[in-house]
């Protein structure tokens, strides 16, 4: 998931596979996605600019030259969606 500048009614967020292979892309609300996909739901506060990867039960953010990981983060490893990554 990648933020890009908010604007209007549009959050930025772009929830896409890690390789961005999909080309049937629609447009969502982040009520729908939370609803189908929990586990997104504390990386939405996020700025602009940032990434999230959510894979084989890691989390990875990225922001800018920035990066954390849930290898290197207590925090991120305590999330109470972290159960629900699953493999992919």
């Amino acid at each position: 998931m990648f933020r890009a500048s908010p604007a209007g009614t549009d959050s930025g967020w772009l929830f896409t596979t890690e390789k961005n292979v999909f080309s049937d892309g629609r447009l969502a609300s982040l009520f729908e996605i939370a609803s189908k996909r929990p586990e997104v739901i504390p990386f939405l506060a996020l700025r602009a600019e940032s990434s999230v990867v959510l894979k084989d039960g890691l989390v990875k953010i990225s922001h800018g030259k920035k990066e954390v990981s849930s290898d290197s983060s207590e925090l991120l490893r305590r999330l109470p969606a972290s159960d629900l990554i699953g493999p992919t």
